[in-house]
């Protein structure tokens, strides 16, 4: 794994990111992330992808972002991240100008 060149995305913690320092009930934690992911769930299996790609897209830190494309380890280039369409597909806008789809593969951000 020491081989794969890609960005170290360090852990955190609830208190890291919420500055608040009380205890969190983790246990209550749980069950509202499992209450809510039965919920998404049910509208996954009724709807599929494409009733949550919009906010997908929206919450995407990478969307319109130059990032390096691995579709696998021979094939790897520089594009633009244009999000995820409807069916899930990767969309990724090519240094020609041409919008790709691709059904997989590592994002991986370039330096600013």
């Amino acid at each position: 794994l020491e081989q794969i060149n890609r960005p170290v995305w360090p852990a955190g913690s609830l208190f890291s990111v919420s500055g608040r320092a009380e205890r969190f009930d983790v246990a209550s934690i749980r069950r509202r992330l499992l209450g809510t992911f039965a919920i998404e769930l049910r509208k996954f299996f009724d709807g599929g992808f494409n009733v949550f790609y919009e906010q997908v897209n929206s919450l995407d830190v990478l969307l319109g972002s130059k990032v390096r494309f691995r579709a696998h380890a021979s094939e790897e280039f520089d594009c633009v991240f244009e999000g995820i369409q409807e069916d899930g597909l990767i969309l990724l806008r090519l240094e020609t100008g041409e919008v790709k789809a691709f059904p997989s593969g590592e994002i991986v951000p370039q330096p600013p």
